[in-house]
């Protein structure tokens, strides 16, 4: 990189300008690659994740792929869909996986110096939609020690930065203008305060801030007029994506949003309701109502004759008052159940 380009980032990495470092991926040379594609925030969705790449022409020799993070939680697939960015990242130097806050949170409580069952971070991991991650990561250990090890390598090694000669840098939520060195959480962290008032001259792209919480949003990233790319499109939300954007042509590729049909909301509904039943008459009447619907769906298609019998066996025939008072008072024991999930993902690390 020529000196004069140096200049543009001085406020950030000083008079050397960027390296690759603990924090940083740095490319000095945005014309070695055809396209440099950001992909959002993901959330434990391994089907809107998979729907993505089929509906992306992605070229691994050719495109620069930048993850900006969050990866787990609240969706059921977090631990799959890290595997899954950890294998492309292993076999192409293309692919730059960057942290998120979830992976932020997860590595504190899997630091040895730092664990803890009933600390900051690990009512943070719960707190942020956590408990599916941490239940996958007791089964990957239990079924595959070595791949178990080597997930928490990675995601206690994730860098916080991309870099992309003087004219692109890719974070999960942005930065202050002053020193990289200095803001480690703020990459993490910052919202509105980043994307407001950024007014620097690189094009930058961030997740972090799903689109869904401005009033005029579409579902699908936006560019603000500084220059500054939300990638974030709600994986986890009903009608959510996962998006990736090619930051310099500005095309954009989106999964499918996969949301439950009508009657299956009717249906959840129901379900829901014959859970939290405070007597066994109401409980029974759901239950009732619960199985007119199966037929009825049935009948229209809508759901297969297995589908039917599994919901049915599962809802009306097994379920008795006894059997949920019994599921609530284990509902009760979660946070006990939690951290015997930590121990024994922690015992032998």
């Amino acid at each position: 990189m020529e000196q004069k380009k140096y200049d543009r980032l001085k406020n950030l990495y000083g008079d050397k300008g960027p390296q690759n470092d603990k924090y940083t991926w740095f490319f000095p040379d945005e014309n070695e690659f055809r396209r440099i594609i950001a992909v959002g925030d993901i959330h434990g969705n391994l089907n809107r994740l998979e729907s993505l790449f089929e509906r992306m022409d992605y070229e691994p020799q050719r495109d620069l792929l930048v993850f900006l993070g969050d990866y787990i939680d609240r969706g059921e697939e977090g631990v799959a869909c890290v595997s899954l960015v950890q294998k492309m990242a292993e076999e192409n130097p293309h692919v730059i996986p960057l942290m998120g806050n979830h992976e932020h949170v997860l590595g504190k409580l899997l630091k040895e110096d730092e664990w803890g069952y009933s600390g900051e971070a690990f009512y943070d991991c719960l707190d942020n939609g956590g408990k599916p991650t941490i239940e996958g990561l007791a089964k990957l250990q239990s079924q595959d020690k070595k791949a178990f090890y080597k997930w928490v390598h990675f995601i206690l090694h994730l860098k916080r930065i991309a870099v992309i000669s003087d004219k692109y840098i890719l974070t999960h939520a942005g930065f202050s203008q002053t020193a990289i060195s200095n803001q480690q959480e703020s990459m993490l962290w910052t919202r509105d305060e980043f994307y407001k008032f950024y007014n620097g001259t690189q094009t930058v792209a961030i997740g972090h801030t799903p689109v869904q919480n401005f009033p005029d949003s579409t579902g699908k990233p936006i560019h603000r007029e500084n220059d500054v790319w939300m990638v974030d499109t709600g994986s986890f939300l009903e009608k959510g994506y996962i998006s990736a954007v090619d930051i310099k042509t500005g095309d954009y590729w989106q999964s499918s949003d996969d949301a439950p049909s009508e009657e299956m909301k009717k249906l959840n509904f129901f379900i829901r309701k014959i859970k939290s039943a405070s007597c066994y008459r109401g409980m029974r009447r759901y239950q009732t109502i619960l199985a007119k619907h199966l037929n009825e769906y049935e009948n229209k298609g809508v759901i297969t004759e297995q589908t039917k019998q599994d919901m049915l066996k599962q809802y009306v025939i097994d379920l008795s008052w006894d059997k949920l008072l019994l599921d609530r008072e284990a509902a009760k024991q979660e946070d006990k159940e939690m951290v015997d999930l930590l121990r024994e993902i922690k015992k032998e690390d």
